[in-house]
């Protein structure tokens, strides 16, 4: 697997993560780890679509 490739998937483990710890803040919205682990995979996901989007280009036409 090449770089690309690592890094695009990489991206769609953190958007996964992400759904459902938004789905169960939710119906747990004072749960204070739960918010402390979507900060943590908002931070690594912003730096794996940085770091693509430096290297390979935007990844939605949104993107400048």
């Amino acid at each position: 697997m090449n770089e690309k490739t690592a890094l695009m998937k990489m991206i769609k483990k953190y958007d996964f993560a992400l759904y459902e710890l938004n789905l169960y803040l939710d119906t747990h919205p004072k749960c204070m780890n739960a918010l402390a682990c979507f900060k943590k995979y908002q931070d690594l996901r912003g730096k794996a679509v940085e770091e693509y989007t430096q290297k390979y280009g935007p990844i939605t036409a949104d993107q400048t």
